[in-house]
C-alpha cells in the first residue's frame, strides 16, 4: 500500500485524487511546494486550466543530495538527479514561480526563465520593519535563542550556535 500511494511524480492515484479535489473544491489556483507531486499538480492544472505557483522556498534537490550521503533509501526512491530533472521540468511549466532569495531569482533568469513570472519572497525577518527599544533586558542575563524549524547539517545551525558567546 505505501508503494502504491507513494507521492511520486506522476502517481495515477494521486493525479486522481488532486482531480477530484480540484474539481470537488472548485480550486482557483495550486501552491506547489512538492518536487514529487509537482508533474502531477501541473497536468491538473493545464486539464482544468488551474495557474500553477511555484514556490521554491527550499532547494530540495540539494537537500536530497545532503540527506543520501551514505543512506541507500535516499538513493534509490528520493535520488536528488530525478529530482533535479523534475524541477527543471516544472519550472518551464508553471506560471509563476516563488524564491527566497534575489540570488535564486538571478540563477532561475541565467537558466532562461521569464523574470516576469518570478517573484522574492524572503523567509526571514526585516529588521527594517521593526523599531528597536530598550526592552529593559539586563545585558548580564544568558541569552535566548529560538529556531523554528528542521534541524539538520545543511541548515548551517551549528555556525550560529559557535558564533554566539554563551
Amino acid at each position: 500500500n505505501k508503494i502504491i500511494k507513494f507521492p511520486v511524480f506522476l502517481n495515477p492515484i494521486w493525479i486522481i485524487q488532486i482531480y477530484l479535489f480540484a474539481k470537488r473544491n472548485r480550486i482557483e489556483i495550486f501552491h506547489l511546494i512538492d518536487i514529487p507531486l509537482s508533474l502531477s499538480v501541473i497536468l491538473i492544472g493545464k486539464m482544468l486550466n488551474i495557474p500553477v505557483v511555484f514556490d521554491m522556498w527550499e532547494p530540495y534537490p540539494e537537500s536530497l543530495k545532503e540527506w543520501s550521503q551514505g543512506n541507500l533509501k535516499y538513493l534509490l526512491f528520493k535520488n536528488y538527479k530525478i529530482a533535479k530533472l523534475v524541477e527543471s521540468i516544472t519550472l518551464k511549466y508553471v506560471d509563476r514561480i516563488i524564491t527566497v532569495v534575489e540570488e535564486k531569482r538571478d540563477h532561475l533568469i541565467e537558466q532562461g526563465i521569464d523574470s516576469n513570472i518570478i517573484s522574492v519572497v524572503t523567509n526571514a525577518v526585516d529588521l527594517d520593519k521593526f523599531q528597536v527599544t530598550n526592552s529593559g533586558v539586563n545585558e548580564t542575563e544568558v541569552p535566548i535563542i529560538t529556531y523554528v524549524g528542521a534541524i539538520n547539517r545543511p541548515r548551517g545551525l551549528i555556525d550560529i550556535v559557535n558564533a554566539c558567546k554563551i
